[in-house]
């Protein structure tokens, strides 16, 4: 239960006491307080403020007269539902039609802790080095005599020394009257240039000292390394770890140094002028068009990081399959703007890109047919083959159902995959359920749109698409089943082995595709939305390696 308060200043009112008054014993009625026969008052009783609608002019002087300022805001305050008043305040211990309002210690008078004096402190004073304990002994008596004769020469006529003279007229010890500052420690004196009283030596020696101490620390910031800093421009990270093509293959999976500064002069175009992505946003553009003296590269914030930076980031969350984590440590930079730099360049090399991904002309398939294909199929164009990634199991049950796959016993999405003779990957469908079949995918996906008359393509023998084909007047050649035989001919066997052998190398290049430990790994549920965008730009890495099959 909340715990109404006195809103009077100083006031410690409140229903917690009027509960534990409750909770003592009546000696005069034998029973608890205020229970039962006891009718006993309470020691004080609490008035809520009046209505703010219905006694607005009340309500009003109520709050003037308590007269206090919000803490938070700096503002009047403004009670709440749990503020109130007690009896203490009331001249007839409650509201009445003679005395309405609260008069009675209301807090005014309450003598607030004053401020705390703040002390100017005097500058430190530079320790002078110990002397010995013999040169003490011998300068002892020099000293007396020096200060008698510092304070006699040295005295201006308007300083705060008077010298006590006796009757013999020889002066004795002098009596300082007032100090030339409040905490100056320091000796002062109107003294020539080569004087050598006190104050003029310690002043000389603190000099010495400090000039020493520049001189230190002069040296020791020329040994250390000078570092220039260009405004605007970014230590690159990527020329710290790309520093060999086998670091490069290793970060990013690309065959050197030299292709990965093809790819960023490539795409360095569209990347001067992107915007980061920042989630679903409705802008509502004006119609006005915005007009500038000199149209800027890039709207927004300066970059964290160069472009190439950029890049090798996404590259490094692909191959490497880091989290957001990892490379903000890395690249020093945030978690959120790592999931932003992602998102966005994820989009824009997926765009790029995809011209990698490109079905070959007829004539150039067959002039750069491997030897091992052109005499059992010297018309294929393809090799095709599904493949089924990982992914955390979705809340929703409709979307449980449908990526389940029963041949993997876990949510998938499964995508089609076709690559050329050489082994270069030629053609990506976008991901499906698990649920799908192989010839659903293969009847959707627009692969069929590709297949000319008189080509040859090779399958698994699950794709049983061989009237799909013929339509095309092309042809899918699978391995035979054995539907309605007891066991396959030797005609069979041999054909069986023949299509097992080539079929080989599409199993291969969807194996340099899940290289990638970002495809190779449980696929996050949450970058599902970018599945297809993170498949095209492997599968266009993955062309940029040497042939598969020469």
């Amino acid at each position: 239960m909340p715990t109404c308060c006195c809103s009077v200043f100083e006031c410690t009112n409140n229903t917690l006491k009027l509960r534990r008054w409750r909770r003592q014993f009546c000696s005069l009625h034998q029973v608890h307080n205020g229970v039962g026969n006891c009718y006993c008052e309470p020691p004080f009783q609490l008035f809520t403020f009046p209505s703010k609608v219905e006694e607005p002019t009340k309500h009003s002087q109520w709050v003037r007269l308590i007269n206090r300022m919000d803490r938070q805001t700096k503002k009047n305050w403004m009670p709440d539902k749990y503020s109130r008043i007690c009896s203490e305040h009331f001249v007839d211990g409650k509201p009445t039609t003679e005395n309405p309002n609260p008069s009675l210690k209301m807090g005014y008078d309450v003598q607030q802790n004053a401020p705390r004096r703040k002390i100017k402190r005097a500058p430190a004073v530079i320790p002078v080095k110990k002397r010995k304990a013999s040169d003490k002994k011998e300068e002892s008596c020099k000293e007396k005599v020096n200060r008698k004769e510092d304070c006699t020469e040295n005295a201006s006529p308007g300083s705060d020394i008077a010298i006590d003279i006796d009757n013999s007229g020889q002066n004795t010890k002098p009596v300082h009257v007032n100090v030339h500052d409040e905490h100056s420690y320091s000796f002062k004196c109107n003294c020539n240039q080569n004087c050598m009283c006190k104050g003029c030596e310690e002043k000389s020696l603190t000099i010495k000292l400090l000039l020493d101490k520049i001189d230190d620390l002069q040296t020791k910031l020329d040994a250390k390394p000078t570092v220039k800093f260009v405004k605007g421009k970014q230590k690159s990270i990527s020329k710290q770890l790309l520093t060999s093509d086998k670091k490069v293959k290793f970060y990013t999976d690309l065959p050197s140094i030299a292709v990965v500064d093809l790819l960023y002069d490539f795409i360095e175009p569209k990347v001067d002028r992107m915007q980061y992505w920042y989630g679903k946003k409705h802008v509502v553009s004006t119609k006005v068009p915005r007009r500038f003296l000199r149209s800027p590269k890039k709207f927004g914030p300066q970059r964290k990081l160069c472009g190439k930076d950029e890049m090798l980031l996404v590259l490094m969350k692909l191959r490497l399959g880091l989290l957001n984590g990892d490379l903000s440590d890395r690249f020093q930079i945030s978690v959120n703007h790592v999931s932003r730099i992602f998102n966005t360049w994820i989009k824009v090399l997926s765009s790029e890109l995809k011209l990698l991904i490109s079905y070959p002309p007829k004539e150039h398939v067959l002039a750069n047919l491997p030897r091992c294909f052109q005499r059992h199929f010297p018309r294929l164009m393809s090799i095709l083959d599904c493949t089924e990634i990982f992914i955390e199991r979705p809340r929703d049950l409709k979307l449980q159902a449908q990526t389940w796959s029963d041949y993997k016993k876990h949510n998938t999405a499964k995508l089609l995959v076709a690559c050329t003779p050489r082994g270069s990957i030629s053609f990506v469908s976008e991901a499906w359920g698990g649920r799908a079949s192989d010839n659903h995918i293969v009847r959707n996906s627009g692969f069929l749109d590709l297949v000319e008359a008189g080509d040859q393509h090779l399958a698994d023998k699950g794709f049983s698409l061989t009237q799909d084909f013929v339509v095309k007047q092309a042809q899918l050649v699978v391995p035979p089943g054995v539907r309605g035989k007891e066991q396959h001919t030797e005609g069979d066997v041999k054909l069986t082995k023949k299509i097992a052998n080539l079929r080989i190398h599409v199993e291969r290049a969807i194996n340099r595709l899940k290289d990638f430990r970002i495809l190779q790994h449980t696929y996050p549920i949450n970058m599902i939305p970018v599945i297809d965008d993170v498949i095209t730009v492997c599968a266009a890495l993955c062309n940029f390696s040497p042939a598969l099959v020469k």
